[in-house]
């Protein structure tokens, strides 16, 4: 019962929880549970002297299922940018939690997604999660005449098996995978010649214990 209260109050959905049980005879005890719903429509505003400013609306119950959209808009220096998020704690529901992100600027765009799997408690003898982000960057030079287009696309993949859980000391295998693509394309119109591409991948694997 101490966990399933423990659980309610880290869905942030609910401000206040309260177990009551009353024994009603030898044996025998009802238990009722009271809570009071948070407020789940969050603002936030932020503003600094460097040409840093922030401003966020994000709805973390939406129809009083749990998950969460949000709108953002960013301002660094020079670069501004508009973010939509949005995230599912009880993805189809099973016991893995989703979120996606997407970020556009005036000149590209970013958008990341994961899905991982949701912890019920520190005895979970399984772990995993899969994530990936995707960046594409455009720039047009007049004064150079040319025409750059970046890619970016970083990928991962990890597993958690967890042995032994004692007071003292715990033991668990992980395994991971991760990959990188990179691609530079710079070309200048009406010249062939002066085309440009680059490209780098990378894949890493990761075992520990």
């Amino acid at each position: 019962m101490l966990e399933s209260v423990r659980r309610l109050r880290l869905t942030n959905l609910v401000s206040e929880v309260i177990l009551e049980g009353v024994q009603c005879e030898a044996g025998r005890t009802d238990f009722t549970i009271w809570t009071r719903d948070a407020w789940s429509l969050r603002t936030g505003f932020r503003f600094a002297d460097a040409g840093t400013a922030r401003i966020a609306v994000s709805e973390t119950n939406l129809f009083g299922t749990g998950r969460t959209v949000g709108v953002s808009a960013d301002q660094i220096d020079d670069r501004r940018s508009i973010s939509v998020t949005l995230a599912d704690p009880y993805l189809f529901d099973t016991r893995m939690s989703g979120a996606a992100t997407l970020r556009n600027y005036p000149d590209g765009r970013t958008w990341s997604w994961n899905i991982h799997t949701r912890e019920l408690s520190p005895r979970d003898r399984w772990r995993g999660s899969i994530a990936a982000i995707q960046s594409r960057r455009f720039d047009d030079n007049p004064g150079a005449h040319t025409h750059t287009d970046i890619k970016r696309r970083v990928a991962s993949v990890t597993g958690n098996r967890l042995f032994v859980l004692t007071h003292n000391q715990g033991c668990a295998r992980v395994v991971g995978l991760g990959t990188e693509y990179d691609e530079l394309y710079v070309c200048r119109p009406g010249d062939r010649r002066r085309t440009r591409t680059a490209r780098r991948e990378r894949t890493d694997r990761t075992l520990g214990r």
